[in-house]
């Protein structure tokens, strides 16, 4: 998986980043077909601090769901419905902060 050049892993000192530890949080559950847990997990950080460095994480989820097939959304309970509910919600909440 290839993760945007906008998502900040490390931060000047070289440690891992809150928005870097989502990010690789957010790939493992994804690749374990938990997508509903990473949705949850992302909801929950966001929305208790939505700092800027989170949006491209969020932004960078969503495309990996719309890039798994429906075979996969399904197998996870999931569907391209909720991509769009959370791309949604993940624009009302940065335009209200």
């Amino acid at each position: 998986m290839i993760i945007s050049s906008n998502i900040v892993i490390f931060d000047g000192r070289g440690n891992l980043s809150a928005s870097g530890l989502l990010q690789l949080q957010l790939l493992t559950l994804i690749g374990e077909g938990r997508l509903n847990d990473a949705e949850n997990l992302l909801l929950e950080k966001i929305t208790a601090q939505p700092d800027p460095a989170y949006l491209p994480v969020a932004l960078d989820f969503y495309t990996q769901l719309d890039n798994l097939s429906d075979a996969a959304l399904t197998s996870a309970n999931f569907s391209r419905a909720e991509i769009g509910e959370g791309l949604a919600n993940l624009k009302k909440l940065y335009q209200n902060s």
